[in-house]
């Protein structure tokens, strides 16, 4: 790879980011830590973990947190497997809505990066398995870059794999997160160009696939 993520130690937040942050953990059914950009420096990502609370919270400041995230698209044979993503709203007493997922077009998975061990792609391998119930015996790694945007740094990974399409979508249908796809599809390549034409994984799929 041409670049280094590195775990790095997390900043030390102000009263009123914490305080908000605590205030919102205690209406969350989950708070996990999620994977943060504390600094790009050239070719170096700096990463750090904090509950998912300090990042809404972080977010309602408008203090724009850069997340760091991991998003894989799999092959099989010609086509491609892209999902329709379910709509996920997060809503708080006294908040608003935090978070608004609408129905929309998106690559195989997509996810914040959870603290991996010794490579962040560990945490596109458990994306790959809570949202599609796939293992990592299951896929071959193709080709893997870096994304990065305004508000979030992503490790983009392109798969191959042998498993038949009605055996991906039972074991898709049986993931953990399975709730958060609403459609699995298979598209030759300019379907799924026209399938993700408003959005801006268009770009990444297209990065992955030339």
């Amino acid at each position: 790879m041409e670049f280094s993520i590195r775990k790095t130690t997390v900043p030390e937040f102000d009263r009123e980011t914490l305080a908000l942050a605590g205030n919102i953990a205690e209406r969350l059914s989950y708070d996990d830590e999620v994977g943060l950009v504390k600094f790009i420096d050239g070719k170096k990502i700096g990463v750090y973990f904090a509950p998912f609370s300090t990042f809404l919270a972080l977010r309602r400041l408008g203090k724009r947190p850069v997340s760091f995230g991991v998003v894989g698209l799999i092959r099989k044979g010609s086509r491609y497997l892209l999902t329709r993503q379910a709509d996920k709203v997060l809503e708080l007493e006294g908040m608003g809505k935090m978070v608004d997922v609408p129905s929309k077009s998106g690559l195989s998975f997509h996810g914040f990066a959870v603290e991996w061990e010794n490579d962040p792609a560990e945490c596109a391998y458990a994306e790959l398995n809570e949202e599609l119930g796939m293992e990592r015996e299951d896929v071959r790694e193709l080709k893997r870059m870096l994304i990065i945007r305004e508000d979030e740094v992503l490790l983009a990974i392109l798969f191959e794999t042998g498993l038949e399409e009605n055996v991906i979508r039972n074991l898709s249908a049986l993931a953990i997160d399975s709730w958060e796809v609403e459609k699995i599809e298979f598209l030759e390549k300019d379907e799924s160009r026209q399938f993700l034409k408003n959005s801006y994984l268009l770009d990444i799929f297209n990065r992955l696939v030339s």
